[in-house]
């Protein structure tokens, strides 16, 4: 795992070892067939927080799960996402989260 700032944004990238995540063609099928798109919207794996519902790659995990929660979170909390592969070594997210207060932010520090 590594984490920078680089001005107001936070990146964080998160590496395994394990198989990997499936291709983009199979993530984009999960994804609408869990989100119920239609066919002519192409989902990515890598797309900014609040994206089409398709775009999603996490499906909800149940209230009373014990695990599963992860990637869903990080598809959530963050403002930008990116799901990918290391060739034979794993798979890779990285996201942001900007880390100024917007205009109008319901929680404000004073």
């Amino acid at each position: 795992m590594t984490a920078y700032l680089d001005g107001e944004k936070c990146r964080i990238e998160v590496a395994d070892s394990g198989p990997g995540f499936p291709s983009r063609r199979a993530l984009r099928t999960a994804a609408q067939a869990s989100a119920g798109c239609p066919p002519e919207q192409q989902p990515s794996a890598s797309h900014p927080a609040g994206g089409p519902a398709g775009a999603r790659t996490a499906k909800r995990p149940a209230d009373t799960a014990e695990s599963g929660r992860g990637l869903w979170l990080i598809e959530e909390l963050a403002d930008h996402v990116h799901f990918g592969n290391r060739p034979g070594r794993g798979a890779v997210v990285s996201f942001d989260k900007v880390l100024k207060w917007r205009e109008g932010a319901l929680l404000m520090v004073s």
